[in-house]
């Protein structure tokens, strides 16, 4: 997946894991959810957004 530009790898990995992301135009930050954890999380860039990310499913 890509967001404005940015490659979040592993981003395949992180869907099959149930992720699922976007940019949110009106609040201008990057967004993911995962349902089945019920975990809401966002992010200025892509690149804070990836690296809360690899935290969560690290400590999984």
């Amino acid at each position: 997946m890509t967001l404005t530009g940015y490659s979040l790898y592993p981003s395949s990995d992180l869907r099959r894991r149930g992720w699922t992301f976007w940019f949110g135009r009106h609040t201008r930050q990057y967004w993911a959810a995962h349902t089945r954890s019920m975990r809401l999380v966002c992010a200025d860039t892509p690149e804070e957004l990836l690296g809360l990310l690899r935290e969560l499913v690290q400590t999984r």
